[in-house]
């Protein structure tokens, strides 16, 4: 469309180069503010940079460790950071640093229960026994005897040791030694039952605990099946090292030396593929001393050539660490746990933070920063950013190209009726509203508020959250199917609380800097999508509470709510909604953002080795909570409903529906009198209502006799011809000159259908 030039009054004159562009005064505060984060983040970067790679250079570059100790240390900075990331109000930056759980590996021995915890008896000068002992503990037989001496073992009973090694990942424990009452072999005070966490780490296999010998080895083991059987809890165990014999066995490219317990390769290695091999492959795997060993080869009726069997010789006994074969002359099967002993150690955990996120975060902060200045170049020396801006300004300077057509609305503008239309690209001349034979001639009914938003902006929404809620009800669904299988027996999906990391909670994992970066953007994807929703979500109930407020001016006399008031004009909402909206939706979207935190979550699980020391094989994946999922389904849902249940809400009048359409506004603010420099408008209570006046639609209408308030067959009022508008002043004639809120109490009276007077010209009163 053409410019316009509307005019200024003296007064705009005089207070334009103090008020006309105050609304650049906001956007310079936001680019100084986004300037303090963008420098705040440089620092951070930079001084997280330099701590963790000074301190190890071959760090990769998708994450980089800042600290590895204490658990409540790391912990504490990973609180500490992610509070100053949520004040600087990166949004991306939420998984730039974290903190990982670093479960530590832990023996499970077996031993006589003494009536003092810290007494396990030990061979003594038994190297065989203390080297396996090493090898399998990860720590020398010498401080394992000094931790008794000290009294680092705490005494636990069977539901107490279930508690703490029943979990997927165990943290802060060396050791835990079953008790048992029953007696042990001789010269056998210690056995071997086994290592936890050994199959926490691989989390493609959710059906393997990583406390499964507690039943055994049974990998369908759960804590309540564990629980079930407490009374008769009972393990095997095994001894550290297993005597074997070695065996010199012929062949016909020689006699070859052959551990007993290894077997033999019928038709491999050079052993022929015959059946005194297999037999002698049997029985090596079968006989656990020499003296059954022997008894069998000397026994000719088993043997086809009885000449191979004398031909092979014992050449000797050799040990044989960690080797679980309950082989054992008399051993009972099992053994009844009466309590147990546990080494806790210091937790060890890290605290990361990846440098693609942080410079990401920069750049974007940069972009934000750039858009913000040239923002404030912008030479438009008026804004309306409120309703009330806009009336102010019309109010004063009249618009003559909507002048006549007070009962104009936004529905009618957008589908470019009565003089208007679109033209993308094209400057045109302001329609000629006298012209036009189709303006609307009686009031509309009530609409709802759901009206006051578009169809589209309704779909976009509504899709929006459709598109949040429908994946977290489908990965809910997953949860309690996964809960529900064999493989968890009892659990529950409120076995796993807020955040809490498990086995049967973990997406499948990953591993390097392509699948950190992916799990990391998989975490963050949800609250992308809140914040989009928010978004709209906010710009919806702006739309509906916009056009209430706009509404009320013709239920009741009050001042105008503008960005920057003047005199007594009302100050526009800090946060563009009434408080009462505004910061309940705020406290629900804070709430919302932190239940989809705790419902998705990246998780980097590091395994340390029973020595303490650090794996490569770790898990880089994310899990989920079925708990806050259903929490955060529960809070999204309800935000849903309570904007559906507000847009069917009515409006108080049935003044025309204007929203953000300018030229709507536009035709309801024609007072009587200018706004000169006595009569500014803008600084007084207003009401929309009818004033009287001629039309300039006069030759539509059919007489202009006095006021008759009998209704005509064609639905309209025989009366004067009368105009409505924002206006500061109401002088009542009779019944001439009504307010709007009036009129409609009087209509019930006056019609049976929505009648009002030919050829309205509306405004603004009070």
């Amino acid at each position: 469309m053409a410019p316009y030039d509307r005019g200024k009054s003296t007064k705009d004159q005089q207070t334009s180069p103090d008020n006309s562009r105050d609304w650049i005064k906001g956007v310079l505060m936001c680019a100084w503010i986004m300037s303090t984060v963008l420098i705040l983040n440089i620092i951070l970067t930079t001084i997280a940079a330099s701590v963790a790679y000074t301190k190890d250079n071959t760090q990769g570059f998708a994450f980089a460790s800042l600290y590895t100790g204490k658990c409540s240390v790391a912990k504490g900075w990973s609180t500490g950071l992610h509070v100053v990331i949520n004040i600087l109000s990166t949004a991306i930056y939420n998984s730039a640093a974290y903190s990982s759980i670093g479960p530590s590996e832990y023996a499970v021995l077996l031993a006589h229960a003494s009536q003092s915890h810290a007494n396990v008896s030990l061979p003594q000068n038994n190297p065989d026994y203390d080297q396996c002992f090493t090898d399998e503990v990860g720590i020398d037989i010498s401080a394992f005897r000094t931790a008794m001496a000290d009294g680092k073992l705490d005494m636990l009973s069977k539901q107490e040791c279930i508690d703490t090694f029943a979990q997927d990942y165990v943290s802060g424990q060396r050791m835990v030694i079953l008790q048992t009452a029953a007696s042990l072999p001789e010269n056998v005070p210690l056995f071997y039952q086994g290592s936890g966490n050994a199959d926490s780490f691989t989390a493609t296999d959710r059906h393997r605990h990583s406390y499964k010998w507690m039943c055994d080895e049974d990998n369908n083991c759960t804590k309540p099946i564990v629980e079930k059987s407490i009374n008769n809890w009972s393990v095997h165990g095994y001894s550290w090292s297993i005597p074997r014999m070695l065996l010199s066995v012929p062949t016909p490219s020689g006699s070859q030396s052959v551990p007993s317990s290894s077997g033999l390769f019928s038709g491999k290695y050079g052993f022929p593929d015959t059946e005194d091999y297999r037999h002698l492959d049997g029985i090596m795997m079968t006989s656990a001393n020499e003296k059954e060993l022997r008894a069998e080869l000397d026994n000719p009726a088993i043997w086809v050539n009885g000449s191979f069997a004398r031909n092979v010789k014992i050449q000797g006994h050799e040990a044989m660490c960690g080797d679980k074969d309950p082989r054992n002359p008399g051993r009972p099967t099992n053994y009844p746990i009466e309590n147990c002993l546990s080494w806790p150690v210091e937790e060890t955990c890290q605290l990361f933070f990846s440098p693609p996120i942080c410079l990401t975060v920069i750049c974007c902060t940069l972009i934000k920063l750039i858009c913000a200045i040239l923002t404030a170049h912008d030479d438009r020396e008026e804004v309306f950013l409120t309703v009330g801006d806009a009336i102010a300004s019309f109010i004063s300077r009249a618009d003559p190209a909507t002048k006549g057509s007070c009962l104009l609305s936004r529905s009618l503008v957008d589908k470019r009726r009565h003089g208007w239309r679109k033209a993308w690209g094209v400057r045109q001349d302001y329609p000629d509203l006298r012209r036009c034979k189709e303006l609307p001639r009686h009031l509309p009914p009530r609409e709802r508020w759901f009206q006051a938003a578009s169809k589209m902006r309704w779909l976009v929404t509504l899709a929006v959250c459709a598109a949040m809620l429908g994946p977290s009800g489908f990965l809910l669904r997953l949860a309690i199917t996964e809960f529900n299988s064999a493989a968890y027996g009892s659990q529950s999906i409120m076995t796993y609380g807020f955040g809490k990391v498990g086995a049967a909670t973990l997406i499948t994992a990953t591993v390097g800097f392509s699948g950190e970066i992916s799990m990391v953007l998989l975490a963050n994807t949800p609250q992308l999508l809140i914040s989009i929703a928010y978004f709209l979500y906010n710009a919806l109930l702006t739309h509906m509470l916009l056009a209430v407020e706009y509404n009320g001016y013709a239920i009741e006399r009050k001042h105008l709510r503008v960005s920057w008031p003047r005199g007594d004009q009302r100050s526009t909402y800090y946060l563009s909604l009434p408080y009462r909206y505004s910061i309940p939706l705020l406290v629900m979207s804070a709430l919302l953002h932190w239940l989809v935190s705790q419902s998705i979550f990246f998780v980097q699980i590091v395994p340390f080795s029973l020595g303490g020391v650090p794996r490569d094989d770790k898990i880089v994946t994310c899990g989920y909570s079925p708990v806050a999922i259903i929490f955060a389904i529960v809070v999204g849902s309800s935000l849903v409903l309570v904007a559906v249940f507000l847009g069917f809400c009515r409006f108080r009048s049935r003044m025309p529906l204007a929203v953000e359409c300018s030229a709507a506004i536009s035709a309801a603010c024609h007072p009587l009198t200018d706004g000169g420099p006595d009569r500014d408008h803008a600084l007084k209570p207003v009401q929309w209502g009818e004033l009287p006046g001629n039309s300039v639609y006069d030759k539509f209408a059919s007489s202009r006799s006095t006021i008759d308030l009998e209704p005509r067959g064609d639905g309209l009022l025989k009366g004067m011809t009368q105009r409505c508008s924002f206006y500061p002043v109401l002088k009542w004639v009779a019944l001439l000159h009504l307010n709007l809120s009036s009129f409609i109490a009087l209509l019930p009276r006056m019609m049976s259908t929505n009648q009002v007077h030919r050829s309205y010209i509306c405004s603004y009163v009070i």
